[in-house]
C-alpha cells in the first residue's frame, strides 16, 4: 500500500488487500491530447463574439454575441474547473483482484475493473500520467461529439496520478500471476 489515506475495507472481498492506492492530481488544468485541437478552436470561436461586441452597435442584438461568449466559456474554462472538482473527490485503489475508483461527490460511487489475463493495460506518462485498464475505445467511446468536452473518454482509468508506472507494474505483475 502506498499511502493508507483511505479505508477501503467496506469495499473489499474477504481476504482481499489493497496493494496500491492513490488520488489524482489537485492541479486545475489536466490537459489531454485532444485539447491541442479544442483550445485553439474555442479561442477562434470566442474571438467572433468579442469582435461583434467591440464593433457592433449597443442595442438588443448585442445579447447574441454575449450569449455566444458565455457559451464558449464552459468548454474553455468551466470543464477544467468541474474536472478538478471531480478529481478532488476521487481516490483509486489496486488489489490483487480488482482496480477500484471511488468518487465521493454528490453521492458515493464505486467503480471496479476485475483483473484478468485478457485485460489490456496501458500507461501514459512517467512523472504524472494515467493507467488505463482495458482496450482503447476510439472516438465512439465519447458517446457523442459533445462529451469530448467533459475530459473523460469512458475508459476505466486512473487519471492524473503521480508515478503511474508503479500501479501499472503492480497491475501487470498481478495479471501475469493469475
Amino acid at each position: 500500500m502506498t499511502n493508507g489515506t483511505h479505508d477501503w475495507s467496506d469495499h473489499l472481498d474477504p481476504g482481499e488487500t489493497v496493494l496500491w492506492e492513490g488520488a489524482p492530481t489537485r492541479q486545475l488544468f489536466l490537459f489531454r491530447p485532444i485539447d491541442a485541437l479544442l483550445i485553439p478552436s474555442l479561442l477562434v470561436w470566442m474571438s467572433f463574439p468579442i469582435l461583434l461586441i467591440a464593433v457592433g452597435p449597443i442595442d438588443i442584438f448585442i445579447l447574441v454575441p454575449i450569449a455566444m461568449l458565455l457559451f464558449g466559456l464552459q468548454p474553455l474554462l468551466g470543464r477544467f474547473v468541474y474536472d478538478a472538482w471531480r478529481r478532488r473527490h476521487t481516490t483509486y485503489a489496486l488489489t490483487e483482484r480488482r482496480a477500484l475508483i471511488q468518487r465521493n461527490h454528490r453521492r458515493r460511487k464505486i467503480q471496479e475493473q476485475v483483473l484478468q489475463k485478457s485485460l489490456a493495460l496501458s500507461v501514459r506518462g512517467n512523472g504524472r500520467g494515467s493507467v488505463s485498464f482495458g482496450t482503447a475505445p476510439g472516438f465512439a467511446a465519447y458517446g457523442s461529439v459533445f462529451s469530448i468536452w467533459t475530459n473523460e473518454d469512458r475508459r476505466f482509468t486512473f487519471r492524473g496520478i503521480d508515478n503511474p508506472m508503479v500501479p501499472y507494474g503492480i497491475a501487470r505483475a498481478t495479471i501475469q500471476a493469475l
